[in-house]
């Protein structure tokens, strides 16, 4: 089932219900996605990259591999992740039985004292950072499992937005496929609930196609991280990732 068509959607007995609610809840991502943030209102703002997708997707070893390969450019790189305190990960674990809406609370309690704390100064000193999942992670994961899409959206307002979103996008069955080789058994039964996940990233991609970019995740690392690299260079990035202008013939 969609993401969009729950606690917002209600009831689906009229075709012009099914058609304003995906725009209504456009609206309301939007005053999410796009508000400039007050805690970068001051001093530099870097640019900051969210590399989001299902659990397997290989999110963790590109964020670091990207972050490596732009301090190599030459680029003041830092890198943060999600959950990022070890509490709100024993909280997550204790949570796990509670519900979504649980989770969703420990979540953007995690990430807006995170945010505060490390990526705001990051940004301001860092020309790069490279984020390890961000709050469009609670938009696919506790949203479709069920917490509401307005509760979620409060939640995050004072949590900072990603500039660029890249998304990797892989098969549910070969996401557990890397997660078993990992050592991580008995996860068959995540095979549907990661299904409506990726649905809900692809549909996030769709509504908001110039912030997030989708990547075909089966693809190696370094594949990908050149990719977002040159996708970097052809934006209003720093000069440290811009492309060397080809000088003209004479």
């Amino acid at each position: 089932m969609p993401w969009f068509s729950g606690n917002m959607m209600g009831s689906t007995s009229s075709h012009l219900e099914s058609v304003e609610a995906p725009t209504a809840n456009k609206a309301l991502l939007e005053s999410l996605l796009s508000s400039p943030h007050p805690l970068l209102s001051e001093g530099k703002k870097g640019l900051y990259l969210a590399v989001e997708g299902i659990d397997g997707s290989g999110k963790t070893t590109l964020s670091q591999l990207l972050q490596r390969l732009l301090q190599e450019k030459g680029c003041k790189a830092g890198l943060v992740w999600e959950p990022f305190y070890e509490e709100s990960k024993t909280l997550l674990e204790k949570a796990g039985s509670a519900g979504p809406v649980a989770e969703a609370y420990i979540f953007a309690a995690d990430r807006i004292l995170m945010h505060r704390l490390v990526l705001a100064p990051m940004l301001r000193e860092s020309d790069v950072v490279v984020g390890d999942r961000s709050l469009v992670a609670s938009l696919a994961y506790q949203v479709t499992r069920g917490a509401p899409l307005e509760l979620v959206v409060e939640l995050n307002r004072e949590a900072l937005r990603p500039d660029r979103v890249y998304l990797l996008d892989l098969e549910p069955h070969e996401a557990r496929r890397r997660l078993e080789k990992r050592g991580k058994g008995g996860l068959r039964f995540l095979e549907t609930v990661q299904e409506k996940v990726r649905e809900s990233y692809l549909q996030i991609a769709r509504l908001f196609p110039t912030l997030v970019k989708v990547l075909d995740a089966t693809r190696a690392p370094e594949e990908l991280a050149a990719q977002i690299i040159e996708d970097l260079a052809q934006g209003p990035s720093p000069l440290c990732i811009k492309a060397p202008k080809t000088p003209s013939s004479p």
